[in-house]
């Protein structure tokens, strides 16, 4: 597709290759060490979560506004981490 990175390849000679979606967004990026990341968005066009084919993987929730206030991560069926963020009126990233 015009105007969009399929792929880069970097001082080693790695090269990372990206696909997206209709709209744009990136959907797949894949490194040179093969494994492949999926980005999967809402009908709003938002990140809402990224999996790896390792099991790795990375959920989100937005505000009205649109901005981060929940990513949770884990592998498998485990949650590993949670992070909470809260903003100010002027979008500001207040706490984490």
């Amino acid at each position: 597709p015009a105007g969009r990175l399929t792929s880069e390849t970097d001082y080693t000679g790695a090269t990372t290759h990206y696909t997206h979606d209709p709209a744009g967004r990136i959907t797949t990026v894949t490194p040179a060490t093969g494994v492949t990341r999926h980005h999967t968005h809402d009908i709003l066009g938002r990140l809402t979560s990224i999996t790896a084919d390792t099991g790795e993987w990375i959920h989100y929730t937005h505000d009205l506004a649109g901005r981060i206030t929940t990513a949770v991560s884990g592998v498998g069926e485990t949650r590993t981490h949670t992070l909470q963020f809260t903003h100010t009126r002027t979008g500001q990233l207040a706490s984490q």
